[in-house]
């Protein structure tokens, strides 16, 4: 009897901790259809807070341009919603969402900066990520055994939709950029670099340099809208309609092909 109610008092402190761990919520994935058409009446410019993402997500001569830009502007243009895209670093990104001055952004729904509940997320993946280590070594399989207490280089500010806490703090080594980070392994002063496989594949250091990038986990990006923003899920419903009839016809395929979710929900 007692290892039956120990096992039931362990099973409700499980619980209890998800009840009441934060999490960033979601839009409703069903409204009626007067609510999604009320943002057309008002007309208003959405403030679109985007970051450095490699190529895809990059500024030259000042204008923000890449893969992901021509994913936005496509969507928002078939949506009929005006977008302003302002381009800075990523934690300020996130920080124009938590004071209601930038009203979406492209997120994880698990980003730990968003887990007091400040935005809340559609439901359809928009662009899928790989998050893996960059090294010497190739790996086949999981590589956590293989890096056990050694130093693993990671950039500020990035979580790699949860994949850092899966390593001791002490191991963490800050990095402020990628191509820091990919010189860094390849002079070898780090043996190991979380990133992305989209960035690494996208640098001078894919090619003839060495390195390695082994994956460990497939991750999402989403539309996420401020909690303080005066647009409501509508909106997001709105773009996701757009984005998914753009995929139909096949109009993302020659600008978006090598990064976005290609069947929904995917």
């Amino acid at each position: 009897m007692n290892g039956k109610i120990r096992s039931f008092i362990f099973c409700l402190s499980i619980v209890l901790q998800y009840i009441l761990t934060p999490h960033a919520s979601s839009c409703p994935e069903v409204q009626d259809q007067k609510s999604q058409d009320t943002f057309s009446s008002k007309q208003r410019e959405v403030i679109f807070a985007l970051y450095p993402f490699g190529r895809m997500s990059r500024l030259e001569n000042e204008v923000p341009v890449g893969g992901w830009v021509t994913l936005l502007k496509n969507t928002f243009s078939s949506a009929q919603v005006p977008l302003k895209i302002v381009f800075v670093p990523t934690k300020r990104a996130v920080h124009l969402i938590y004071s209601g001055k930038a009203d979406m952004i492209l997120s994880m729904i698990n980003h730990p900066m968003f887990l007091d509940d400040i935005a809340q997320f559609g439901s359809q993946k928009l662009i899928k990520l790989q998050v893996g280590i960059v090294s010497h070594f190739s790996q086949e399989g999981g590589p956590y055994d293989f890096i056990r207490n050694q130093r693993l280089g990671a950039i500020r500010g990035y979580s790699y939709d949860g994949v850092i806490s899966r390593f001791s703090p002490k191991q963490l080594v800050p990095v402020n950029s990628h191509p820091q980070l990919f010189r860094m392994v390849k002079a070898k002063r780090l043996l190991f670099g979380l990133t992305y496989e989209e960035i690494f594949r996208q640098s001078k250091f894919y090619h003839a340099s060495g390195l390695h990038f082994t994956q460990i986990q497939e991750s999402h990006l989403y539309f996420g809208l401020s909690k303080l923003s005066s647009l409501d899920c509508s909106i997001i419903l709105r773009l996701e309609k757009a984005y998914r009839q753009l995929l139909s016809k096949g109009e993302l395929r020659d600008c978006c092909a090598q990064f976005i979710v290609t069947q929904d929900n995917e």
